[in-house]
C-alpha cells in the first residue's frame, strides 16, 4: 500500500481518528462519523470477500474497489524528488529560479535553522491566520503543527530568517514509511517570493535529502493559483485523489 498525504502518526492522532474492526475488516474513522478516512483493509490480507460498504473520504494510490461506487474528486497529490532541487538549471526551472534570486537580492544574510523565539512564531502565525481567515481549512491542525510542533513526536519544523534577522517562514513536515509529508509552509506577508525560497530551503536541506524518500506535498485545495505554482516545481507525479461511496 502506498500511503496518501494524510497518513502519519501525528496527523492521525490530531484528527482524533480511531481504529475499528469487525470480523473481516479494519478501518479508521473520526468519532461520530459514518465515513472511513481511508479504504478499509481486510483482516486477512488477500482474503477474497465482499468489500465493506462504507463511504471513504480519501483513496490510496494503488487501492482497488471491488464494488460499484460513486467517485468524487477530492484533491491532487504532488510528489517531488528533493534531489531535483539541487540543480535548477534549464528552462523548466526558469521562473522558480528567478523568484528565488529576487528574494535573495534583499536577504543576503539569511539563515535557516531549528532555533526560534516563541514571540516571533506566535506573531507570524497570528498574521498568517488573519490573512486567510475566510478560506482556511484545518485551522486547528495548522495551529497545532505551527505552534507546538516541538512538543509532539513526529512533527518537524525549521525556521527561515531574512537578511535582517526577522522570522520570514516556517517549514513543517512529518513522515511515514514511504513519504516525507510536507505539511505547511507559513510565511510573512510583506516579502514577495519568500514562499519559493522557503520551499527551496526545505527540499535542499541535508536532513530531507538524507532520508532517501520522495516528498508528498499535498494538493491545491481547489486553488488554481496554487495548482499552477506546484505544477511549475516539476513534480515527478501528480495524482488525483477521490472520495467514494457504494
Amino acid at each position: 500500500m502506498i500511503p496518501n498525504f494524510f497518513i502519519s502518526e501525528p496527523y492521525l492522532k490530531l484528527t482524533l481518528a480511531e481504529c475499528y474492526e469487525d470480523v473481516n475488516w479494519i478501518w479508521i474513522q473520526e468519532r461520530q462519523s459514518d465515513m472511513a478516512l481511508f479504504p478499509p483493509l481486510p483482516v486477512i490480507l488477500g482474503l477474497a470477500i465482499n468489500a465493506k460498504h462504507m463511504k471513504v473520504w480519501s483513496d490510496f494510490e494503488n487501492s482497488k474497489v471491488p464494488i460499484p461506487c460513486k467517485f468524487k474528486f477530492l484533491d491532487y497529490e504532488y510528489i517531488y524528488n528533493p534531489k531535483h532541487f539541487n540543480d535548477l538549471s534549464g528552462g523548466k526551472w526558469e521562473v522558480y529560479r528567478k523568484n528565488i534570486r529576487k528574494w535573495l537580492i534583499s536577504n543576503t544574510s539569511w539563515s535557516y535553522r531549528e532555533s526560534f523565539q516563541w514571540k516571533e512564531v506566535s506573531t507570524l502565525l497570528a498574521d498568517w491566520f488573519e490573512r486567510r481567515k475566510s478560506t482556511i481549512e484545518e485551522a486547528g491542525m495548522i495551529a497545532t503543527y505551527g505552534a507546538y510542533g516541538d512538543e509532539i513526536e513526529g512533527i518537524h519544523r525549521k525556521f527561515l530568517y531574512d537578511g535582517y534577522g526577522k522570522l520570514a517562514a516556517i517549514n513543517i513536515w512529518d513522515e511515514n514509511w514511504y513519504y516525507i509529508n510536507y505539511r505547511y509552509v507559513l510565511t510573512v506577508a510583506d516579502q514577495p517570493h519568500v514562499d519559493e525560497f522557503a520551499r527551496y530551503c526545505f527540499y535542499t536541506d541535508r536532513e530531507i535529502q538524507s532520508k532517501g524518500k520522495l516528498v508528498n506535498d499535498g494538493g491545491s485545495l481547489g486553488n488554481e493559483g496554487l495548482e499552477r505554482f506546484k505544477d511549475k516545481l516539476n513534480p515527478v507525479k501528480k495524482r488525483k485523489m477521490y472520495s467514494y461511496e457504494p
